[in-house]
């Protein structure tokens, strides 16, 4: 048996050559591909640039919140900065002691977490015989004393006498002083 090529029909796309309709520009291919990348390669720019200034502007706002850190440091009263941090070692080494005190420690957790951020607490008299509390202090306004009371009463610090309601003239604040009862239940929490 004889074959030969005339027995046998090829197909162009078979062996690869490309068909007659098949019209490839080579020219606008790479054109194309050219414009891609030359366009991915600009917003790469346009992205790092804009990043740099963004990161030149915050460097910039931080140097002037530095400088605005600086000068109220600089303006701080050191005197009363030192009296702040004195109490505070002093309060750190009061609190030591009333840890070992279960009544003493509670109630001043109990009087920390129910004490207004409005109120200044002045004095503490702390009465476990009698079971009450003596608390006075100071705040800007009437109502501030009036929701310190409520606070205290919710938290079962009933408030027993008012004594003390006044105008303190040299601090311009209102002054107060009352009594509050407990329970020794509430202390052991």
């Amino acid at each position: 048996m004889d074959l030969s090529s005339k027995d046998y029909k090829i197909q162009p796309a078979a062996i690869g050559v490309k068909p007659a309709n098949f019209n490839v520009d080579s020219d606008d291919s790479a054109r194309g591909w050219l414009t891609l990348f030359f366009g991915i390669l600009l917003i790469i720019i346009f992205v790092t640039i804009g990043l740099k200034i963004y990161n030149w502007s915050l460097i910039k706002k931080i140097d002037q919140i530095n400088i605005e850190n600086d000068n109220l440091i600089a303006q701080l009263d050191k005197e009363n900065v030192d009296k702040i941090l004195l109490a505070e070692k002093q309060l750190t080494i009061v609190k030591g002691a009333f840890s070992s005190h279960i009544y003493f420690s509670n109630m001043l957790d109990l009087i920390e977490k129910n004490t207004l951020p409005t109120i200044q607490l002045a004095n503490i008299n702390f009465d476990l015989k009698n079971k009450f509390l003596e608390i006075s202090g100071y705040t800007n306004d009437w109502s501030f004393v009036a929701k310190q009371i409520d606070a205290l009463n919710k938290a079962n610090l009933l408030v027993t006498d008012i004594s003390k309601l006044a105008t303190e003239k040299e601090r311009g604040a209102v002054g107060f002083s009352f009594k509050t009862t407990f329970n020794y239940k509430d202390l052991l929490r």
